[in-house]
């Protein structure tokens, strides 16, 4: 039996991956509390993102949430605790992301290794090919 490929959310089509940092206020304006539909558009975006990277190893799940919701360019505007560059762990998106990753996280190691690879993954963002969502690859 086929699965069904996990489609984006109305609200979020055209926005994600978000390029840039209008984008990006738009995607928090729909997940902040402030929103009534706020609620319903992080229960979807939660599903998205879990549709998409069930089955991968959960290093690679944690890096596709992340593709899925930026693009590499703006990523790199960003540092995990917000110490050097933008906050990552203080945007709405960020909890989506979190969120749609916790069936991976059965122990505290998994949570340590979450934050771990998140920190990594972001903080390298400026050494991956910025033209394109493309998974990865660095810059030759």
């Amino acid at each position: 039996m086929a699965v069904p490929l996990p489609n984006i959310p109305p609200a979020f089509i055209g926005i994600l991956p978000v390029k840039t940092m209008d984008e990006l206020k738009t995607v928090e304006t729909l997940l902040s509390d402030g929103n009534e539909e706020a609620n319903k558009y992080k229960e979807e975006l939660k599903f998205y993102l879990l549709m998409k990277v069930g089955g991968m190893s959960f290093n690679t799940a944690i890096k596709k949430t992340i593709d899925c919701c930026f693009e590499k360019e703006l990523l790199s505007k960003f540092s995990y605790k917000g110490k050097t560059k933008e906050k990552f762990i203080g945007l709405q998106i960020f909890s989506v992301i979190y969120d749609s990753l916790s069936s991976f996280r059965r122990s505290p190691e998994d949570e340590t290794k979450f934050h771990s690879v998140a920190d990594n993954y972001i903080r390298h963002a400026p050494l991956y090919n910025c033209s394109g969502n493309n998974g990865g690859t660095k810059k030759l």
